[in-house]
């Protein structure tokens, strides 16, 4: 069985090759055609479309023995998508973002995992930081140069965001909950009180061209690879990439 955690991206252009997009609408379950259909914007609705037919293609790239388009789902209370039965059988785990334009998918065989991606252009303000941060992050994000502090919040955003989406709160977990320490050699500290498992998550951070990506996974049996894959979706010819440190 594969334990590898796998990091599948893709960015919108790719539909604009014409047979693509038809391709992946006609994947779509009549809810996610609805669904995408009722989005206001194009880059929404376009944004939606690679992130479902995407999902289903990668799913059965996993299991090829079921076809992408007969993949069903069900969403838990706070709205989180997962495999329903009997295609739950499969073993597979799965988070989805997307944003400005990339789409990333986190698919694996353990439970816990989640995934987060943010433009590298994006800011955050200092001032959420010392509202919603601990104590401790906003010590060491005041310690850096000014020039520095950005990027230094959004990898503690990407990697709050991928952790409290691993366990199912999204943000309504707490920002502050969590608290993350950097090391020079890009070994990342974790810390949660309330969280009995704190030293058996896994966190990695990823670079695709013009963004940030954060993955956190519970490696609850301590054998799982130290370096998921990261993989770039091109459709039915899958590029695999290296991964990324």
């Amino acid at each position: 069985m594969d334990e590898t955690v796998h990091v599948w991206f893709a960015y919108r252009q790719v539909l604009d090759d014409a047979a693509m997009r038809a391709r992946l609408e006609a994947l779509l379950s009549p809810d996610e055609s609805e669904r995408r259909d009722r989005m206001k914007f194009e880059d929404g609705r376009r944004e939606q479309l690679l992130t479902r037919g995407m999902l289903r293609e990668v799913l059965s790239h996993h299991a090829p023995a079921i076809l992408p388009r007969d993949w069903r789902f069900v969403r838990s209370d706070t709205g989180r998508p997962s495999l329903s039965p009997p295609f739950d059988a499969t073993g597979l785990h799965f988070n989805v973002t997307h944003s400005g334009g990339l789409v990333a998918i986190a698919i694996g065989r353990m439970p816990l995992l989640g995934i987060d991606v943010e433009h590298e252009t994006r800011a955050i303000s200092p001032a959420i930081a010392r509202r919603h941060f601990s104590a401790s992050e906003v010590a060491a994000l005041e310690s850096l140069p000014p020039e520095q502090h950005q990027r230094h919040l959004l990898r503690l955003w990407t990697l709050k965001e991928a952790y409290l989406k691993a366990i199912g709160t999204g943000v309504a977990g707490g920002l502050g909950s969590a608290t993350f320490g950097f090391h020079p050699d890009g070994a990342i500290d974790f810390e949660r009180d309330d969280d009995p498992h704190a030293k058996q998550w896994a966190f990695r951070e990823f670079n695709p061209r013009g963004f940030m990506l954060a993955l956190a996974y519970l490696d609850a049996a301590a054998g799982f690879p130290a370096q998921p894959r990261l993989r770039e979706y091109r459709g039915r010819s899958h590029q695999e990439q290296r991964t990324q440190p």
